[in-house]
């Protein structure tokens, strides 16, 4: 049985919330069944350790969000060369 410490349902990191303990992968690592708060509402098993440190924040929403934002050019303001 867990500790306090190391209970994480209904924890926020980022994009996910922590929904249940998943157990414990091969390593003895700590896993949790996470929600993203995206329009998806993608649900995964997260390594403890990565929600932690920042590691695993969403589920590729977010980096799809920055990306498609970055990619934009505003072409009304090119002059031909």
């Amino acid at each position: 049985m867990p500790s306090r410490l190391d209970d994480l349902n209904g924890a926020v990191f980022g994009r996910w919330t922590v929904i249940a303990n998943a157990g414990a992968n091969h390593n003895g690592n700590r896993l949790w069944r996470s929600r993203c708060s995206c329009h998806a509402a993608t649900e995964r098993v997260v390594r403890a350790s990565k929600l932690r440190d920042g590691r695993s924040a969403s589920c590729g929403c977010a980096r799809a969000e920055r990306s498609a934002s970055a990619g934009t050019i505003d072409c009304t303001e090119l002059r031909a060369l």
